[in-house]
């Protein structure tokens, strides 16, 4: 494939040129007509970039570089202009980071980003500007930095600290600024922005960048859903896009558009995609819900909900990322509700005590634990699996469907639960949250409001007691639970069953939704 450009005659350095983005600009330069000197710290990774460089036909040598260390930087200039006759381009690509909170850096952390992302932009600054003025003729310096330098991370202080000040080096203050016939260009992967500066405007620039990143209001996300293909993952997938987060869902049996295969049982598959993924927070909605299979099938409750969770918890814990553990009213006996996050627990199943022990796993594994207990949920969703869709089924199908009349409950709708919870983690809240619907009423009366807001036949729903479903698993009866504390933390409003309802009718049949509105 020919190049759109051409570069016939012009040289370059690339720092960092043996992966990555180094990589595939050091062979489309090659690409395009330049000779290309490529360095990094590992000669193993230059050598086969060269001889990619060579097979296009162009000059080009490799040589280890720490762009720390300025004799280093001088060295790869003066051999540039020696080899090939002059230096045209210098690409400042070397880079680092390291995932860690602000207060878990070290110095020697610290100062390697610092070294790399700073010193090394300076240093190469510095000397390819010597070589061009030298020269004549002009020349071009792009520093590629990181969108992380303009809106940053939690997990990448450090990053955004040496980015930022990268970007001021090129000549944002006047200390580094090129000279007329130079340019200095900043380039910022992910926001595919690249910004040319030619000395004469040292403020309009950024306030190009502001213009195309600004009114972030909020620190952004990468995030994993583990679990993507369930209603409260899909829901969670949405929002967080929704709100400018980047996330990456996962699915194990039933696939969706984007998502990964995933059985987070599997705790090497776990490790690769959360390698892979580098998340700064890991939802899991995930589990093995199916109350009364899990009573028979214990073992497989556990490790669903329990040991599963708590591996990924801890893969999460190693690279400083945060945890979300989706749990259940049903660690509840249900004598006593609703329930706040600090009552006592006492769980009557299988289910409600796998869900009970993956909590505490789950915090014992990851200091920035949130687990998030709910129940009744429902919404639109891509498995069509849901308590409303069932009656909605049954009653198309003229079949009536038995209601419990003696379970009390929170019914949540899931745009709530995943906002609500997606802001929770924007908050950086730890621990037992409760995030629920705002009325605690009975699975008949809920059945009946969802039948007049999808006008279905009432005569179809019949109330029993639980007793007489003769049901496997013991269910709390008299539960619900208070979300004082959520209604403390989050802006969301949090839908009664009604409004609910009507959104979900109204999503289903493909009208606009406003669910900014409800009840607080």
């Amino acid at each position: 494939m020919n190049s759109p450009f051409s570069l016939e005659g012009r040289t370059a350095i690339i720092t960092g040129g043996g992966t990555g983005i180094g990589k595939s600009i050091a062979i489309e330069f090659a690409r395009a007509g330049a000779d290309v000197a490529v360095c990094s710290r590992k000669m193993e990774h230059l050598e086969p970039v060269a001889e990619a460089v060579r097979g296009l036909g162009r000059r080009t040598f490799a040589m280890v570089v720490d762009v720390r260390v300025e004799e280093q930087v001088q060295a790869i200039v003066e051999r540039t202009a020696r080899d090939f006759g002059r230096l045209d381009v210098m690409i400042n690509n070397a880079g680092a980071s390291f995932r860690a909170r602000p207060e878990e850096i070290s110095v020697n952390g610290w100062n390697a980003v610092v070294g790399i992302n700073l010193n090394g932009v300076f240093l190469g600054c510095k000397w390819a500007q010597r070589q061009m003025v030298k020269q004549g003729g002009g020349g071009v310096i792009v520093n590629v930095a990181s969108i992380a330098g303009v809106y940053g991370s939690t997990m990448m202080r450090s990053r955004r600290r040496q980015d930022l000040s990268g970007r001021r080096g090129a000549g944002g203050d006047g200390t580094l600024g090129p000279r007329r016939g130079d340019r200095v260009s900043l380039h910022l992967p992910g926001v595919r922005r690249v910004l040319l500066h030619d000395g004469r405007d040292h403020h309009r620039r950024w306030r190009a960048v502001a213009a195309r990143v600004g009114g972030l209001s909020r620190t952004r996300m990468r995030a994993l859903v583990i679990g993507g293909s369930g209603q409260v993952g899909a829901a969670l997938e949405k929002v967080l896009v929704a709100r400018g987060h980047t996330a990456v869902a996962t699915h194990h049996q039933v696939a969706r558009p984007g998502t990964v295969h995933l059985d987070v049982r599997d705790a090497a598959a776990s490790a690769r995609v959360i390698t892979d993924v580098e998340p700064d927070v890991i939802f899991c909605p995930a589990g093995l819900t199916f109350v009364d299979y899990c009573e028979d099938h214990p073992d497989e409750a556990f490790e669903a909900n329990c040991e599963a969770p708590a591996r990924a918890a801890a893969l999460a814990a190693e690279r400083s990322a945060a945890f979300v553990f989706f749990s259940t009213e049903y660690v509840f006996d249900g004598r006593a509700g609703p329930y706040a996050e600090d009552d006592p627990v006492a769980p009557l199943s299988v289910y409600g005590r796998s869900k009970l022990d993956g909590e505490r796993a789950v915090m014992a594994a990851n200091v920035r634990s949130l687990v998030v207990r709910t129940t009744v949920v429902y919404g639109e969703e891509p498995q069509g699996k849901n308590f409303i869709y069932q009656l909605r089924r049954r009653a198309a199908a003229g079949e009536t469907s038995k209601v419990p009349a003696d379970q009390r409950s929170s019914p949540t709708f899931n745009v709530d639960l995943a906002t609500a919870t997606v802001e929770l983690v924007e908050h950086a809240t730890r621990g037992v949250v409760h995030v629920a619907g705002p009325s605690v009423i009975d699975r008949y009366a809920f059945a009946r409001m969802a039948c007049d807001v999808f006008e279905l036949d009432t005569r179809l729903v019949v109330p029993v007691a639980t007793a007489d479903l003769q049901q496997r698993a013991a269910r709390p009866l008299n539960a619900g639970l208070r979300i004082d504390r959520v209604r403390r933390q989050i802006t969301t409003p949090l839908h009664d069953p009604t409004a609910g309802l009507a959104a979900m009718r109204a999503t289903l049949e493909g009208r606009a939704v406003d669910t900014t509105r409800g009840h607080r």
